[in-house]
């Protein structure tokens, strides 16, 4: 009778022990601990998370350019501009104020509301819708330094484009039009330069005849 029992205890047993291995071998882990299962989800997730990182970096680098881009650097106010002019400055010094007056009038605030640069091209805006349609302007610039002068005769209607130079001293503009390069340096120098006048004939250091009074 017992040797009937052990025979049918012995498949019993050998079954419950293969059940207990197939158990243990469905949770095979990993070399670090996860299981199988578990570690091929998180690969999938850091993946996701990896690209949506590089999106949202790219997002951010594209709206940073696009914003430097859209940033127009002016001298005046666009709003109320009804002439402009695009110059650069290709001095060797910054450009701190920049006034300009019509002829016979008075100069205007300083137009740069922040430092123009050198290397620096600004869209100048003018108002001029109550000066006449040729007028001519003076544009007062000051430099870092605290160095100042003037461009004479300035228009809005000789060119579109123009660079801002300094030489010897003297600032001036130079541009290009449909008859080649073109530069204000001359008439600069031809205006800041003293004119010398000679006294009529028959008056000697300003005095007439021999009564010594000036004239």
């Amino acid at each position: 009778m017992k040797k009937s029992l052990l025979k049918i205890c012995a498949p019993v047993m050998a079954v419950c022990m293969l059940s207990a291995c197939g158990s243990s071998a469905t949770e095979t882990t990993t070399g670090d601990g996860l299981f199988e299962d578990g570690a091929s989800t998180t690969a999938a997730e850091t993946e996701t998370t990896v690209a949506e990182t590089t999106v949202a970096e790219t997002t951010v680098a594209e709206t940073t350019v696009e914003e430097t881009e859209a940033k127009v650097l002016v001298i005046g106010d666009e709003a109320t501009g009804t002439v402009s002019v695009h110059l650069m400055n290709t001095t060797d010094e910054d450009i701190t104020a920049v006034y300009i007056k019509v002829k016979g009038g008075e100069y205007s605030d300083n137009l740069l509301s922040e430092t123009f640069k050198v290397g620096e091209d600004r869209v100048m805006y003018y108002n001029n819708s109550s000066d006449a349609e040729d007028a001519k302007y003076t544009v007062k610039i000051v430099f870092a330094s605290g160095t100042e002068d003037s461009l004479h005769n300035f228009t809005f209607t000789d060119f579109v484009g123009a660079d801002i130079c300094y030489k010897n001293g003297q600032v001036y503009i130079a541009y290009k039009d449909v008859t080649g390069d073109k530069s204000t340096y001359d008439a600069e120098v031809a205006y800041d330069t003293p004119v010398e006048t000679q006294a009529p004939a028959g008056q000697d250091n300003g005095c007439i005849g021999d009564d010594g009074l000036f004239y």
